[in-house]
């Protein structure tokens, strides 16, 4: 099996929530959305997008699958982050989610393990956890 990085923005005080935009996520009343745009800078970028470099598929829960799938198709391929994500295989596991919108996205169901060939033989996987990490407690139940 390939190896699944979790990639999860968070303070020191531990907010996690809403790292890209005011909008991004507001469940819950959260009115700090946005937060890490301000400590953005050309070494963090460079240390995102080198990570971004390594990976070959997203692993993705619905929430932040429906925070990405309505935001990278849309930059076009002159991003590079955005001309990555819209080039490889997306996987986002849901209970409601029936059909994605984003191509290149395959939806698997939540609660069942994992035993697609399509996940297991990857040489590497980001799982981008910016709304749900407590979901990374349960990777090891649902990934076989």
């Amino acid at each position: 099996m390939g190896i699944i990085a979790l990639d999860l923005f968070m303070t020191l005080d531990g907010v996690y929530q809403g790292p890209g935009g005011a909008d991004e996520d507001t469940s819950g009343g959260f009115t700090f959305g946005g937060w890490q745009a301000a400590f953005a800078d050309a070494e963090s970028g460079a240390a995102i997008m080198s990570g971004i470099n390594r990976m070959d598929a997203l692993l993705l829960g619905r929430r932040t699958y429906d925070i990405f799938a309505g935001y990278w198709p849309l930059r076009g391929d002159s991003n590079p982050i955005a001309e990555k994500f819209n080039s490889m295989d997306k996987f986002v596991v849901s209970r409601t989610l029936d059909n994605a919108s984003w191509d290149g996205t395959t939806v698997l169901a939540a609660g069942r393990r994992l035993h697609s060939s399509r996940i297991t033989t990857r040489r590497s996987i980001l799982w981008a956890v910016e709304t749900s990490p407590d979901h990374c407690l349960r990777l090891d139940s649902w990934i076989g």
